[in-house]
């Protein structure tokens, strides 16, 4: 066969023929498999995104390939990550080497070696040494286009996977180029098979410092069969409504001769039903269609490919739904939006999993009014059939809350004077009551009226460049966001501060070295915000949070609206003018380690207050409208927020709350005990500070030991008023409050002593007027 195919070769030369070997289709993949058109839920920055010398290996299992055959792969090319939104300017790399192999160690085995010599088979091949120049580019709508592509001028590396050896890509930068490029799309978890290992700075070092697995940059190759023929095709379109009309296109490819004959298989029924190269069909029929095309080629027979369920007619709606809020306190209105796929016609909703249909409108509106935690379930129905979708304890309600005015889940006005611990005054019980500092000394002056308590010193986040691990706040949350939300916070740039290169986390959570979610300014996301590690893929901002704010109070929000499928960041107010657009109803964090507030898990060095104050942190269960947002930024919230220790009588520990938010003016405004015993004498003492009972001699709280081991006092004794509890362990007094600038911004601290049977004493109730 060899002698037949030079003897057709030389009579193709000699009568000016094309008999050569042809122009052959390059077939393309991305490794990790199966990302052509979806982003990566990270990025690196190097190796691309930096000026140093790196150098990195990065393996892909053989089941990352489409073709379990030899392949001869000619490109390798990377993309910038989503993160880039405008456009970006090129770069020369003075000196890039990158060298492609396989493996003698296996990535399902875990036994990749520190050294890299140590991994190679034999069969490595410098791919690419030299100077590479990269062109400029725009980014746009994710994910971005592979921009940055390395060619083998000679012929390319054959890579066989189905010999089990995994492929390595080793990319070393010699000589720093003058400029960073961008960081790359990259993906970590879910099953992609794949690692990296490397060296940030030491592009000749012969072992890495640096171990990620199931983490590794997506990468676009393009390649030809080493050896043989590969069927393949694509179609358009795959799904659809019948009468549906597909236009199939040949893709395959050849090591030899073109491909002289082709046979199509539309509906699986191994009949024939076209022999032309680039056919189409129409399916009339509702159904999934196995599609298989085989192809010829003179000297190498034939190859098939067969893509089961490749045309889907009238497909059965995929439900899903996207939700308003799904966390508050009775009554809670939530609006639900069908998000469903595959054009249902009719829809029914089970709201509380009692298996009754509770309605069967596409967008419905549902009030909870009794606490609990609700399973919704949605079945959406077309010609095809029906899908369903359940979200079990997706809408969680609390009891009745007199707390209508603070945020869902977490709100931190940040105003304590003393110890490590901030009370945490959201309206329903979702989140701890409070939540811990790292360190104490954590508090600053804001120098804003509405913003800070009555002592001097304190009402803020303080900047601490010399502590850069911290402070930070351990709120105690498992971190679980699950449907609309919104996080702000007030920031100030210290004066001189620069976050650049450093990523600045304001908040995050995961596992160290594994979690994602998480917000931060500097480094790759510039000076603007950029939230990372969602299931949407990263919300970069566009406003300049940096640039000649040192020294001025900014107001950041981030808004994911779940129900139509909108994140974007605000800065004083002003949205973004390009929000970030998901899929609906998809947006789920679950990581269930504690949500922190001035760093991210993991994270070592640069806390946001080696660079910036914060204050008044909230997060909302629901998606806030731009007026919201606006209001909320004018003050703090009016709130009653139990703070310090308590100590427990006969009927358990009482409390002290407020009938309403202490909103100004509120000539009906009253402070209420509970639960304390019955027909007992009781002391309330009312207080403007919470630091000194007197300034510099006896430091709060003062203990009374006379009514229990941990009773003690939480205020100054400015007020005092006597009561005596109802037969329920009750009473309430009433305390109107006043309008008016001087009231507004003004604390409050009021405890009760209850002289019972055996001695009770409240937490401390911090009261906020405004």
């Amino acid at each position: 066969m060899t002698n037949l195919r030079i003897a057709f070769g030389a009579l193709g030369a000699l009568f000016g023929c094309a008999a050569a070997l042809p122009a052959q289709s390059v077939l393309r993949q991305t490794l990790p498999i199966n990302f052509e058109t979806r982003e990566g839920n990270t990025a690196f920055l190097n190796p691309w995104g930096v000026t140093t010398t790196p150098m990195w290996h990065f393996v892909y299992d053989t089941t990352n390939f489409v073709y379990q055959q030899p392949i001869r792969i000619t490109k390798v090319s990377w993309r910038p990550d989503r993160t880039i939104g405008g456009t970006y300017q090129g770069t020369t790399y003075p000196a890039v080497e990158l060298v492609l192999g396989s493996s003698r160690n296996d990535w399902a085995n875990g036994t990749y070696d520190p050294a890299y010599a140590n991994n190679y088979s034999g069969d490595e091949v410098t791919f690419f040494n030299g100077p590479l120049t990269i062109q400029g580019g725009a980014g746009g709508a994710a994910p971005n286009q592979f921009d940055l592509s390395i060619a083998n001028p000679t012929g390319g590396f054959v890579y066989d996977p189905s010999q089990g050896r995994d492929l390595f890509v080793q990319l070393r930068i010699p000589t720093a180029p003058t400029q960073a490029l961008w960081s790359m799309d990259a993906h970590t978890g879910g099953g992609i098979r794949a690692s990296r290992y490397g060296r940030n700075s030491s592009a000749t070092s012969t072992t890495w410092n640096v171990s990620s697995a199931e983490a590794a940059p997506i990468l676009e190759i393009e390649f030809l069969p080493a050896t043989g023929l590969i069927a393949d095709f694509s179609a358009t379109p795959t799904v659809g409504a019948s009468p549906l009309n597909v236009q199939f296109t040949d893709r395959s490819a050849t090591s030899g001769f073109a491909v002289s004959a082709w046979a199509w298989d539309f509906n699986g029924d191994s009949v024939i039903d076209s022999n032309l190269q680039n056919p189409s069909f129409i399916y009339s029929v509702p159904g999934s269609y196995n599609v298989s095309l085989t192809v010829t080629e003179s000297g190498l027979g034939q190859a098939q490919r067969t893509k089961a369920n490749y045309i889907v007619v009238d497909p059965i709606p995929v439900a899903s739904f996207g939700t308003s809020a799904n966390r508050g306190a009775a009554p809670l209105t939530v609006s639900f939006r069908d998000t469903s796929t595959n054009n249902p016609v009719s829809w029914t909703w089970d709201f509380d999993g009692d298996n009754v249909v509770d309605s069967t409108v596409q967008n419905p509106t549902h009030v909870y009014g009794t606490p609990g935690s609700y399973n919704i379930t949605l079945r959406a129905t077309n010609i095809g059939g029906t899908g369903s979708v359940t979200k079990s304890n997706h809408v969680i309600v609390t009891a009745p809350t007199n707390n209508t005015r603070s945020a869902e889940i977490l709100h931190f006005s940040m105003n304590e004077s003393r110890g490590n611990v901030s009370a945490n005054a959201a309206s329903t019980p979702l989140a701890p009551a409070s939540a811990t500092w790292s360190m104490s000394g954590w508090q600053a002056d804001p120098g804003r009226l509405r913003f800070k308590g009555n002592e001097p010193g304190a009402g803020c986040v303080k900047f601490m460049p010399f502590r850069a691990n911290g402070p930070v706040l351990s709120t105690g949350w498992p971190t679980d966001l699950e449907g609309s939300y919104t996080v702000m916070w007030w920031q100030r740039l210290a004066t001189g501060a620069d976050p650049s290169t450093i990523r600045t986390y304001a908040f995050g959570s995961g596992v160290a070295g594994v979690g994602l979610f998480g917000a931060h300014i500097g480094s790759v996301a510039g000076n603007s915000m950029l939230l990372e590690g969602s299931p949407f893929g990263d919300v970069q901002g566009s406003q300049d949070l940096i640039t000649n704010l040192g020294g001025v109070w900014v107001h950041v929000a981030l808004v994911v609206d779940d129900a139509n499928g909108l994140a974007r960041w605000y800065a004083d107010g002003v949205p973004d003018t390009g929000p970030k657009p998901f899929t609906p109803g998809t947006n789920r964090i679950l990581e269930g380690s504690s949500f922190l507030i001035g760093s991210r898990a993991g994270t070592t060095s640069g806390t946001y207050t080696a660079f910036f104050e914060m204050d008044d942190f909230r997060l909302y269960g629901r998606a806030l409208t731009t007026a919201e947002i606006v209001a909320a930024g004018v003050a703090e919230a009016p709130t009653a927020t139990p703070y310090g220790a308590d100590c427990a009588g006969p009927a358990g520990a009482p409390r002290l709350s407020s009938n309403t938010a202490p909103f100004v003016p509120n000539p009906n405004f009253a402070l209420e005990l509970t639960n304390a015993e019955a027909g007992r004498p009781a002391l309330m003492v009312i207080g403007l500070f919470q630091r000194d009972l007197v300034p510099g001699i006896v430091p709060l709280p003062f203990p009374l030991p006379f009514l229990g081991a941990n009773c003690g006092l939480e205020t100054t004794l400015e007020v005092q008023v006597s009561a005596v509890t109802s037969g329920t362990g009750s009473f309430s007094i009433a305390s109107p409050l006043p309008g008016g600038p001087s009231v507004r911004g003004r604390h409050a601290y009021a405890q009760v002593i209850i002289l019972g049977s055996s001695g009770a004493v409240t937490k401390g109730l911090d009261v906020s007027f405004q």
